[in-house]
C-alpha cells in the first residue's frame, strides 16, 4: 500500500513536470538567461500545479493583462478595440491549455484578469473605452471558441454591493468607484516606491518598462513644446510610472486575496523567477504585448508584430478589413520586393538582464577628446566608414523604428558584443558613422513638413545624415581653414537640425559651436 501511495506520488510530480515543461515553452524569453531564471522559481510553481494534480482538478492559472489599446493611436495600434493581435494571443493561451489537456486530461484554464481600470486614468484611456475594449476581447474568444480562456474584472476582486452583470453604464459610473476602494483596501500607506525601484529588481524590471512604454504612448496626447520640453515630458512619464507601479501593487495584492490557489502568470520577465513570465505573441520581432502593436502576415504565412506605423510604411503591405473594422496587415502576394529587409522584419536579440539593468541606472559619458585639426583626414568623407568599421566594436542590431524612443516592449537594446574598449571613447559622430556603415537605411531623424495646408514627415537616414556633416564638415574647413587649437564657432539660427549637423561637423573639423 505505501508501495502504491509512493509511485502514485512519483507519477503526480511527472505529470506537474511535464505541465510545467509545456508552460515554460510559451514563456517569454528577452534576456539570454530567462530560461534559468524560470527555472529558479521551479519549485514554486510545481508545487502550486502539484495541488491540482493531486486532486485531480482543473489547473487554475491567471494572468493580469488587456487592459486596453495603446493611446498611440498614431503610430502604434490601428484603433481602440481588439484586433487580429488579441486574437493571436488568446489562441495562444487556448493552444497552451489544449497542450497540457494532452498529458492531463482535466486541462488546464486560464483566467485573464483585465487591469485596464486600475490604470486606464493615468494614461489618458477613458472608462468607456476600457469597457468597450474588454467586451470586444470576450465576444471575440467566445466567437473563436477560445473555451480554455476565462476572464475577470476589478469588480470581481473587491467586495462592493453591485448586482452579478454589470451594464455598461452602471460599470463606468462605478469606475471611481473600483479604484478607490482598490487602493483603500489593498494599498499600503507607507510604501516607499523609489526604494522599491532601487532595492526590488523585479520592481525595476517593471519600472523601466512602464517608462518606455509611456514615453511612446502619450507622444501624440502630450506633445512636446515651449510649455513642455523633452525633459520635463520624461520627467512626468517616470511620475507616471511611478504612480502605476503603486497601483499595481494594490492589484497585486487584490489578486493573491481573490485567486490564492491560482498558478500566478505574468506578461513581465522577473529577475529572481519569482513569476511565471509569459509571451503572448509568438513573433520573431519582440514585440509581444497585442495591446501594444499590431500584426501582419507574410506571404509565407509567418505573423510578425510591430508598431503599426511600421507597416504602413511599407508598399508590400495592405491593411484586411473585418467587420467593418482594420484587423490586421497582410503582405501582398505579388510584391517584386518581396525578399527586402525592412526595419520591423529584423529578428529581435536576446540581452543580458544585468546589464540592461546596470546600463539603465547608470549615465553613459563620451570623452570630451576632440580630434587636433593634424588628425583631420582620419574623419574624411574618404575614409569614414572603413575606419568606423576597423574601430567600433561589432554590435548587434534590434529593431528600432521611427525615431529612437518607439520602440516600447520590449527591451530590445544595442549592446556591445566586442569588448575591445572603444566604448566611451568614441566621439558622436564616430557612433554615427559606424551606424551609417552598418546600417545605412536606418532612419536617425524625422522631421515634420507642411506642404499645401497639410503635415507630413521627412525621414533622414544615417547615410543621408553622415554625408551632409561630412560635406558640412570640409566647408567649415575651408571657411575658417586649420586651427592648432580648439576653437569656438558660433552659429546664430533655429535649434533644428541644421544646429545638430553643425555641432556634428565642428566636431570633426576640430571645433566647438558656442
Amino acid at each position: 500500500m505505501a508501495a502504491d501511495a509512493q509511485s502514485q506520488s512519483q507519477s503526480q510530480t511527472q505529470t506537474s513536470r511535464l505541465i510545467l515543461d509545456i508552460i515554460f515553452d510559451y514563456a517569454l524569453n528577452k534576456f539570454d538567461d530567462s530560461r534559468q531564471r524560470l527555472e529558479g522559481g521551479s519549485n514554486r510553481f510545481l508545487a502550486v500545479i502539484a495541488s491540482f494534480v493531486a486532486a485531480g482538478t482543473r489547473v487554475e492559472a491567471c494572468l493580469p493583462a488587456f487592459p486596453f489599446k495603446s493611446a498611440n493611436r498614431v503610430y502604434k495600434v490601428l484603433g481602440t478595440l481588439p484586433d487580429k493581435a488579441e486574437e493571436l494571443a488568446l489562441q495562444r493561451l487556448d493552444a497552451m491549455c489544449r497542450r497540457i489537456q494532452e498529458v492531463y486530461p482535466p486541462g488546464a484554464r486560464v483566467t485573464i484578469i483585465s487591469d485596464g481600470i486600475t490604470y486606464n486614468d493615468l494614461l489618458s484611456i477613458s472608462d468607456r473605452d476600457t469597457w468597450a475594449y474588454g467586451r470586444a476581447l470576450r465576444e471575440l474568444a467566445a466567437k473563436r471558441k477560445f473555451d480554455n480562456v476565462g476572464f475577470s474584472r476589478i469588480k470581481d476582486l473587491l467586495d462592493l454591493p453591485l448586482p452579478e452583470t454589470l451594464t455598461e453604464i452602471m460599470y463606468i459610473a462605478n469606475c471611481t468607484s473600483f479604484r478607490r476602494e482598490l487602493l483603500n483596501k489593498y494599498g499600503k500607506d507607507d510604501l516607499d516606491i523609489d526604494a522599491e525601484i532601487a532595492n526590488n529588481p523585479d520592481t525595476k524590471l517593471t519600472y523601466l518598462g512602464y517608462k518606455r512604454f509611456l514615453e511612446s504612448d502619450l507622444k501624440y496626447i502630450f506633445p512636446q513644446g515651449p510649455e513642455r520640453g523633452a525633459n520635463e515630458y520624461k520627467r512626468d512619464c517616470k511620475y507616471i510610472a511611478k504612480q502605476m507601479l503603486i497601483r499595481g501593487y494594490a492589484f497585486a495584492r487584490a489578486i493573491k486575496h481573490s485567486y490564492p490557489n491560482h498558478l500566478r502568470l505574468s506578461i513581465h520577465e522577473s529577475v529572481a523567477g519569482l513569476k511565471l513570465s509569459i509571451c503572448l505573441l509568438n513573433t520573431k520581432t519582440g514585440f509581444t504585448t497585442p495591446w501594444h502593436c499590431s500584426v501582419a502576415q507574410l506571404t509565407d504565412g509567418e505573423w510578425v508584430s510591430a508598431p503599426m506605423g511600421e507597416f504602413t510604411k511599407d508598399e508590400r503591405m495592405e491593411v484586411v478589413v473585418e467587420d467593418g473594422r482594420p484587423m490586421y496587415f497582410r503582405q501582398k502576394p505579388s510584391s517584386p520586393d518581396e525578399h527586402a529587409t525592412v526595419n520591423y522584419l529584423q529578428e529581435a536579440k536576446q540581452i543580458n538582464m544585468s546589464d540592461y539593468l546596470s546600463s539603465a541606472s547608470t549615465s553613459r559619458t563620451v570623452s570630451p577628446v576632440v580630434p587636433s585639426p593634424k588628425n583631420f583626414s582620419a574623419f574624411s568623407p574618404r575614409e569614414d566608414a572603413m575606419s568606423s568599421r576597423a574601430s567600433t566594436p561589432g554590435t548587434h542590431s534590434p529593431v528600432i523604428l521611427d525615431t529612437a524612443d518607439e520602440h516600447e516592449a520590449s527591451l530590445q537594446v544595442e549592446k556591445d558584443t566586442e569588448g575591445d574598449g572603444s566604448s566611451g571613447r568614441r566621439l558622436i559622430p564616430q557612433i554615427m558613422d559606424s551606424l551609417a556603415a552598418r546600417d545605412p537605411g536606418r532612419i536617425v531623424f524625422s522631421l515634420t513638413t507642411a506642404r499645401d495646408g497639410s503635415l507630413g514627415r521627412l525621414d533622414v537616414s544615417a547615410k543621408t545624415f553622415t554625408r551632409a556633416v561630412d560635406r558640412l564638415a570640409w566647408w567649415i574647413k575651408d571657411q575658417v581653414g586649420i586651427s592648432s587649437s580648439i576653437k569656438p564657432v558660433g552659429y546664430i539660427g533655429p535649434h533644428d537640425l541644421r544646429h545638430v549637423l553643425l555641432t556634428y561637423a565642428s566636431v570633426k573639423a576640430g571645433y566647438s559651436v558656442c
